[in-house]
């Protein structure tokens, strides 16, 4: 256990916050050297490169959660509260997560319309929504809408 916790089974707010800033300090450090320069291809043609905002965001994002590890793990307060989330909410957000990225991978292998099309399927079961005329009818408009938008409307290119 990292810390000592006033909380009964020690599941505080405070050892929460210690494992997500090192979680979003190791995820910024691996997309800032990994997946950003992977992702993103090296055209200065336009001014700024493409990877520097990313890099940027994702920067700010490593700084705080650095700050906010310093701050829980310098500053110690008695009257530290539970951690309102359940193990079963964790589960659930990391189902969540999990799906999230099989959409993403759906998308890239079956292209936009028939990956999001699964990806919103699933994600409305996922929910719990059961009537299926309504998981058909958002699953299928949901992307086209999108397609529509970005592809003939601002003529973006679309996996």
């Amino acid at each position: 256990m990292l810390c000592e916790s006033p909380v009964p089974g020690g599941n505080s707010v405070r050892q929460a916050d210690i494992w997500i800033a090192v979680f979003l300090m190791a995820l910024g450090v691996i997309m800032i050297f990994v997946v950003i320069p992977a992702q993103t291809f090296p055209g200065e043609r336009y001014g700024v490169p493409p990877a520097t905002v990313p890099s940027v965001a994702m920067a700010v994002v490593t700084v705080m959660a650095g700050f906010l590890l310093i701050q829980r793990l310098v500053v110690r307060r008695v009257d530290d509260a539970p951690n309102p989330m359940a193990g079963s909410h964790w589960v659930r957000l990391a189902g969540f997560t999990a799906l999230l990225f099989a959409g993403l991978g759906a998308m890239k292998y079956l292209h936009f319309v028939p990956g999001g099309i699964l990806f919103m399927a699933a994600l409305m079961v996922a929910a719990g929504n059961r009537k299926p005329l309504t998981i058909l009818g958002v699953a299928i408009l949901t992307p086209l809408l999108i397609y529509a938008a970005l592809w003939h409307g601002m003529r973006l290119p679309l996996p």
